[in-house]
């Protein structure tokens, strides 16, 4: 049986032994830094200090540069300041795949930063690649959808949405941002349908109600549009307050028609109805909502 006392070794090995033990020691304090920096980073995310999460980013990075999820870590950052730096978000997601060709969120972050600099060709192009890689996410069709929207390009959008809800038929967001391109289309019909039903699976969704609203009058319907528009009303947010106003002005106008003739509202009051939502080239997302039953 082997002596294992430390007088017992040489004492040539326990210079060795000794050296041994320090790097692996230096070797685990080195592997615990990355991940102690990346902590520190998402603590000052939450707490808003951007500046400072890039930082610890950073560090996490310089400790180790090989780690794919930290620099798409550090790229939402960079997009979420204030000055909101895509360039520079564009470069990390881009490192990120470099260093992992397979890792969807950095396709996925990099497809935002493209469509927010209005670069909706790179941008299809990432969110078609996520699609190869997992073809079930469900946030990229409403992410692709929305930017072939923005370009005009309404029956890739609608492709798009329905194939989102063959994938997922409780996703409000997606009945919504289909509606809203029906409205553009002129389909006035379906367009109340798809937001009948974003309506019937999340009723706290304040802008399909809007959508809603919208479809009706162009078709007519005035009853309707006016509880399609108190309806936005009971749950829109502050965020929402230019079509607010606007909800309310119409309300006013709608009772009005119907209180005098039956005189289509538009033309009686001189008023066009308003447009609906603002193309931004993103998805539409419903604000948190309780888990729904599978059906």
């Amino acid at each position: 049986m082997f002596d294992t006392k430390i007088g017992a070794i040489p004492k040539y090995r326990r210079r060795v032994l000794l050296v041994t033990c320090l790097l692996a020691w230096l070797a685990a304090g080195c592997a615990h830094k990355p991940v102690m920096y990346a902590q520190k980073a998402r603590e000052n995310v939450e707490q808003g200090l951007y500046d400072e999460a890039i930082g610890n980013y950073s560090m996490a990075i310089k400790a180790d540069p090989r780690i794919a999820e930290t620099y798409v870590d550090r790229g939402n950052v960079y997009a979420r300041r204030a000055l909101s730096d895509y360039d520079t978000a564009i470069s990390d997601f881009t490192t990120a795949i470099s260093i992992d060709p397979s890792l969807v969120s950095a396709y996925i972050n990099r497809g935002i930063a493209y469509s927010r600099r209005g670069y909706y060709d790179q941008a299809i192009a990432d969110y078609t690649k996520v699609m190869e890689l997992d073809p079930k996410n469900n946030y990229v069709y409403n992410l692709r959808g929305s930017v072939y929207f923005s370009r005009g390009q309404y029956d890739e959008a609608i492709g798009d949405f329905t194939k989102l809800i063959e994938i997922n038929p409780r996703s409000s967001e997606a009945y919504y941002n289909r509606c809203d391109v029906y409205l553009y289309k002129g389909s006035y019909a379906k367009a109340v349908d798809d937001c009948s039903r974003a309506n019937e699976i999340y009723p706290e969704f304040a802008l399909p109600h809007y959508n809603q609203a919208l479809a009706y009058e162009h078709e007519q319907n005035v009853k309707d549009a006016i509880e399609a528009y108190k309806s936005f009303l009971k749950y829109a947010s502050n965020q929402y307050a230019s079509r607010i106003d606007r909800a309310k002005q119409r309300i006013d106008v709608l009772e009005r028609s119907l209180a005098g003739a039956a005189t289509p509202p538009k033309e009686k009051q001189g008023e066009a109805i308003p447009a609906p939502a603002e193309k931004q080239g993103e998805a539409a997302k419903a604000p948190a909502q309780p888990e729904q039953g599978g059906k």
